[in-house]
């Protein structure tokens, strides 16, 4: 903490500063009085002298955000002044400290651990009931007033107001929260998706830490929190210390389990089962067994995101990847209809690539870009340089000295393909030129030496090429060159997905899997077919909090209307709830429904019929955009969007998060926050999102006309072309 600064030049006009608590980062924070009414309050900044866009976002989006919460155990956020050069956010000061300073300075009793714990899991219900998801619960970002017992919630700058946000594969720079108090989904490596149950685990986390005076895991570098969080059990907070009564124990053992189905699902039972230790400790000094969660009941209609009816294939998946572990190497093609479930299957490998330190990367061939050659294998391995940049100075350097070691002359080849690989090997000189054929040759030995640099035994390499449908004939040739007998790659698992309804025995890809078959490579094919009645009902059975008599007749009736695909399943039920045919009864805790009511709605048994009533529900100028969207591709840049639609900033962010809310499209990452900023670089890379599925892509596509798609693609071609230069022209 530093010295007053009482004597430094005002940060904004009609605030004196007293004191400067906190400067780390890009953030420095003081404590102030506002001059015209003398009242105590917390300045938080951005440094004046850092060019620092991501952290003007976040101060921006957590002002955003705190117009819509107001709340007894949230900070009151005042107002957003304007500063000398950046905007200045002023907070309310009731005299706290944060917890985390305060537990430097003692060990709280175990009473008032207990009611820290009360006040936190209110604090998080008052957020979570504005339908915001904090991310970042910590010690720093509580503020704790020991003399008068308020304790409120702070810092939301990584907040989203997305009832549910996919996390991508993570690393140290993107996550941006506290690594030691992340949930395992929220590190991108568990095949979930991010919903309010993360924030249960991080009290978890902080709760355990006021408990025991440590951390339930120690590490060092991001990659070893991501394995602690996702695969080490915490020792039980009793084992640690054994004056701790064992039901406060098992509480924070249920905030920390590992799959968010498994915590509590609301914090009305996280408070109950507190106040129950409380009442016993302060009654009797002691604290005996009693059942944990009877009042944790969750009012929020929520699909489980655990697989149904894949089990047999996800056993082979995992049979294939730890044989992958151990210095082979395996293809996997993963076959099915659209929505049934390949995608959701494929990452379950995420969980253990992550205990084996290894890498898993990504990329989606796009039937609009088909003619692109390599567009997936090209995505895939930016997606592995933005995982490599963020590892410590020390490992960088050893990947560096190895790609330069690998890549020889042919440094430039691999660099034009993936332009971020310049920032790892740096520049590279050009190529001397080839014919077409030895050029060729030349790229698929650079490949092969770049994939052999990450593909090891006990630390495998694993890529993910959806949608091979659409695949390019470059693309599948350096697919079964790369699962070529004479080519080694230890620890390499080439995993690709497509729906085997939309290839034909003619296509490239059926060639390249008679191939395969007939050299005898190291193949798996898993055919996913449409879930069971009995993967219906159990399905239900969690969604609703009923039993398999109650929930037999509804489960046959989405039979009838899904065909078993799981997607549609999803969104027929999410149909049913908008249309409020199912309701919450808050007395026995579960769902209700008539179904006579719902087989009357006549809702339709085609998804694509679904989705497009869905878009329709839209504002039509987010409908328009979401079309637009749609010609781009799966995954669309904003500074592409904004040129195609000719919109300015606030109207792309207002329809942007209509869509979002929606669960339409999904940013790919929280740099989306900087499209709150009034004088945001909508050109930064980083702004992209996707459509939440293909799906969605298809049906906004359709509701373009003729006359419109050919205006569309025309633009979007000039944009193309003016981004390149006059030797790529040519």
């Amino acid at each position: 903490m530093s010295k007053p600064e009482t004597t430094a030049t005002p940060l904004i006009p009609g605030y004196e500063i007293k004191e400067l608590i906190y400067d780390q980062g890009f953030t420095r924070v003081y404590r102030a009085l506002r001059c015209h009414d003398n009242r105590p309050v917390i300045l938080k900044a951005v440094r004046d002298e850092e060019p620092a866009g991501d952290a003007l976002a976040a101060l921006q989006h957590e002002f955003e955000l705190g117009q819509r919460l107001r709340a007894g155990g949230v900070i009151e956020i005042l107002a957003l002044e304007l500063g000398a050069r950046h905007p200045v956010m002023v907070v309310e000061d009731f005299g706290g400290t944060a917890l985390n300073l305060l537990m430097e300075q003692q060990r709280f009793p175990l009473a008032e651990v207990l009611n820290i714990g009360i006040m936190m899991a209110r604090g998080i219900g008052e957020i979570h009931a504005a339908d915001i998801i904090h991310k970042d619960i910590n010690p720093s970002n509580v503020v704790y007033n020991p003399a008068t017992g308020v304790l409120k919630i702070i810092d939301f700058g990584i907040s989203t107001y997305l009832t549910r946000e996919q996390a991508g594969i993570a690393n140290a720079n993107v996550v941006q929260a506290s690594l030691p108090y992340i949930s395992p989904e929220q590190t991108g490596r568990m095949n979930r998706s991010i919903d309010y149950r993360t924030d249960f685990y991080s009290l978890g986390v902080t709760l355990y830490q006021l408990l025991t005076g440590e951390l339930p895991f120690m590490a060092e570098e991001a990659m070893e929190w991501f394995h602690c969080h996702i695969a080490t059990p915490a020792p039980a907070v009793h084992s640690v210390d054994p004056a701790i009564p064992r039901p406060v124990s098992d509480i924070v053992s249920k905030l920390l389990a590992k799959m968010a189905e498994e915590r509590y699902q609301s914090s009305i039972g996280i408070v109950r089962d507190l106040q129950i230790c409380l009442q016993q400790l302060q009654s009797s000094g002691t604290v005996t067994a009693f059942p944990l969660g009877v009042a944790d009941v969750s009012r929020r209609f929520q699909i489980p995101q655990r697989l149904y009816g894949r089990e047999q294939e996800a056993r082979k998946l995992l049979s294939c990847f730890d044989r992958v572990a151990s210095g082979g190497r395996e293809l996997v093609l993963v076959s099915g209809y659209s929505g049934i479930g390949k995608t959701c299957l494929i990452r379950e490998v995420c969980k253990p690539i992550t205990e084996q330190y290894g890498y898993f990367v990504a990329g989606k061939f796009d039937q609009l870009n088909r003619d692109v050659p390599y567009s997936a294998i090209a995505a895939a391995l930016r997606d592995l340089i933005k995982q490599l940049i963020s590892e410590s100075e020390s490992r960088l350097a050893l990947w560096r000295e190895r790609l330069q070691q690998a890549l020889g002359v042919n440094g430039r080849i691999m660099v034009d393909l993936v332009p971020e690989l310049g920032w790892i090997i740096g520049p590279q000189p050009e190529l001397s030129q080839l014919p077409p054929l030895e050029a060729e040759q030349r790229f698929q030995r650079a490949f092969m030496s770049f994939v052999g640099v990450f593909s090891q035994a006990g630390r495998p390499l694993v890529i993910f090429l959806d949608d091979l449908q659409w695949a390019d004939t470059s693309s599948l040739v350096l697919m079964e060159l790369t699962m070529s007998p004479d080519v080694r790659l230890p620890g390499l698992m080439l995993i690709g997905a497509y729906r085997d309804n939309e290839v034909g025995p003619e296509s490239g890809l059926v060639q390249s899997i008679n191939h395969w078959e007939a050299e005898n490579t190291p193949l798996t094919q898993l055919n996913l077919r449409p879930l069971e009645l009995s993967d219906l009902a159990n399905l239900l059975r969690e969604t609703l909090h009923r039993d398999q008599e109650a929930v037999a007749p509804l489960a046959r009736l989405v039979q009838e209307k899904t065909a078993g695909n799981p997607f549609f399943t999803e969104e027929f039920l999410l149909s049913l709830y908008r249309q409020e045919l199912f309701r919450f009864d808050a007395e026995s805790g579960c769902w209700h429904w008539e179904l006579a009511r719902i087989q009357a709605q006549q809702i339709t048994d085609n998804v694509v019929d679904l989705i497009t009533a869905k878009l329709h529900r839209l504002e039509p100028a987010t409908r328009q955009l979401l079309q637009q969207a749609a010609c781009v591709g799966n995954r669309f840049p904003l500074a592409v969007l904004m040129v195609i639609a000719d919109l300015d900033r606030d109207q792309l962010l207002t329809q942007l998060q209509q869509a979002m809310s929606h669960g339409l499209i999904a940013p790919k990452g929280s740099a989306y926050q900087l499209l709150e900023l009034k004088n945001s670089d909508t050109e930064r890379p980083t702004l992209e999102f996707a459509f939440a599925h293909d799906r969605i892509q298809q049906a906004a596509y359709a509701l373009l006309q003729d006359s419109e798609l050919k205006q569309v693609h025309l633009k979007i071609g000039r944009l193309m072309l003016r981004r390149l230069d006059s030797t790529q022209q040519q």
